[in-house]
């Protein structure tokens, strides 16, 4: 701002040095100071049209522009409190609303997971060719223990495999804690080293832990803190799970919400399993992950085990021995039991979008229709009309823009809503606004303005605008063939906002339906 004013400063400066030096030589010509003064005038040309070509030239001269648009449709704005507050507003909600729920779906469903490499990891699993062997047509079914071991034990396109099965124990209460079922997972001694992941405090399981008598747990950070106050000194303690005493020794860290928020303890796989569960091939309950091989494919890895469990199941035809194996990606695994809900509410809230730029559109197809001389006498003073138009999108960036930055800060808590109030989200401890949330609702702002502003601004100074400066009376302002045109679109308008908001109903209520029903 300050070298553009010296810039403006330098010009004017220039401007007069010139009309001072053709003064001076029409007075060595012999005329009076006054006729040389107008003499130089005539000579020069005219100085504001001289200044404003100037500029043009200046490479900031379409942000002066922008920038004058702006103060004026900012002054405008403030003119009319009534209808900048309710149009801000609404934008508030609409782009809160819809940055809440993308906050939500790009952590739990786009952004990578915390481990180590997570694009190497998948989930593994057993596939029934018979449809009566999978549950309600389910493809991807829980692993057999002796399955498992074949697999890691026979196969090489992977660099690992580890396992979880999933558990609850009653957990003792101390220091005058009542007793509580706490949610538990089983896993294999490797899982953790697998993932990457490294406990806060502790260690995490080592293989000779991993064994059927297995005395050690894993506590998460959430029973950690809720259950032991958060003191490290729990590490190297016992504490009881169905009255058997188990030495804690390690507490994983804050983020680590894996595979579920829910899961307060983790203990060895083998604990309290019997040898000859161990060794069956029909006992389907285990969950594998495996980390794929430097240079090794998914296709090429998923033959070789495809290969060693159809001989499994040639070699046990008489049991429930899967034909075929399946795979997921880590984060499609996770997100199995959200993703669409998640994606039911994003939708409903892109027709909450859609629905809250309609109204600004209605409002601002109102304020151009009083404003309708206002346009004309700027028409007839040389504005062009893009320059009317790029006046008219000014307004609605700024109330995008004020209600976008008040929609950010609305979507902060409806965010923190949402994570508490769903329970079993994935991912919740992760949750929060980075610069793709910002980027998206940078976008929605520039998207709202162009909805809400464009065709108002259009239809408000097309070529009948001068039609407005002939009027008698301001309720004959744009003629009658334009009070035909804003009454169409209104009505058009109203109709769609109709439609979107029957749109954001269903919506809504297909994703209570998905909440609510046992899909098994």
């Amino acid at each position: 701002m300050r070298g553009w004013r010296k810039r403006n400063a330098d010009l004017d400066r220039e401007l007069q040095s010139d009309l001072e030096l053709e003064e001076e030589e029409q007075r060595e010509r012999g005329l009076s100071a006054e006729e040389a003064r107008y003499a130089a005038r005539r000579a020069l040309g005219n100085a504001p049209l001289l200044r404003e070509q100037m500029h043009a030239i200046w490479s900031w001269m379409w942000l002066e522009n922008l920038l004058r648009d702006l103060r004026i449709s900012a002054r405008g704005l403030l003119r009319s409190p009534g209808f900048s507050t309710v149009a801000v507003l609404v934008m508030a909600l609409c782009i809160g609303a819809a940055t809440s729920l993308f906050t939500v779906v790009h952590s739990v469903l786009l952004r990578p997971l915390p481990f180590r490499d997570p694009s190497q990891l998948v989930m593994l699993y057993e596939h029934f060719r018979e449809p009566s062997m999978n549950r309600q047509g389910f493809n991807y079914n829980p692993v057999a223990p002796a399955d498992y071991y074949d697999w890691r034990a026979q196969t090489h396109g992977f660099a690992d495999m580890a396992a979880w099965r999933w558990w609850q124990f009653n957990l003792t209460g101390v220091r005058g804690n009542l007793p509580e079922i706490v949610a538990a997972r089983g896993a294999t001694w490797n899982l953790f080293q697998l993932l990457g992941v490294h406990a806060a405090i502790g260690r995490t399981f080592t293989e000779s832990e991993d064994r059927i008598s297995g005395d050690v747990a894993m506590l998460t950070w959430n029973l950690f803190e809720r259950r032991f106050g958060g003191n490290p000194s729990i590490v190297g303690k016992q504490i009881h799970l169905d009255d058997k005493p188990y030495t804690v020794v390690g507490v994983l860290p804050k983020w680590f919400a894996w595979p579920s928020a829910g899961v307060g303890v983790w203990v060895p796989f083998k604990e309290d399993l019997a040898p000859a569960i161990l060794a069956h091939h029909d006992f389907h309950f285990l969950h594998v992950v495996a980390r794929l091989r430097p240079g090794v494919s998914l296709a090429s890895a998923m033959s070789q085990i495809g290969a060693v469990q159809y001989s499994l199941h040639m070699r046990n035809l008489d049991e429930p021995v899967a034909a075929e194996v399946a795979s997921k990606t880590l984060i499609q695994a996770l997100a199995q039991g959200v993703e669409k809900p998640l994606l039911v509410l994003l939708c409903a809230a892109g027709c909450m979008l859609l629905i809250g730029c309609l109204n600004v559109a209605n409002l601002m197809v109102a304020r151009s229709a009083v404003r309708q001389k206002e346009t004309a006498v700027r028409s007839a003073l040389g504005a062009s009309r893009g320059a009317l138009i790029r006046s008219r999108l000014m307004e609605s960036l700024l109330i995008a823009m004020a209600g976008g930055g008040i929609g950010i800060l609305l979507s902060l808590a409806a965010t923190r809503w949402l994570v508490n109030a769903w329970s079993d989200l994935p991912s919740a401890r992760g949750i929060h606004m980075d610069g793709a949330v910002l980027a998206f609702a940078c976008g929605l702002v520039v998207a709202g303005a162009l909805l809400a502003g464009l065709l108002p601004a259009i239809t408000s100074t097309g070529k009948g605008v001068m039609a407005a400066l002939q009027a008698s009376s301001r309720t004959a302002a744009g003629g009658q063939g334009r009070s035909a045109l804003r009454r169409t679109l209104l009505t058009v308008e109203f109709a769609a906002t109709v439609v979107l908001l029957i749109a954001a109903g269903l919506l809504l209520k297909s994703f209570w339906r998905l909440r609510t029903t046992d899909v098994g």
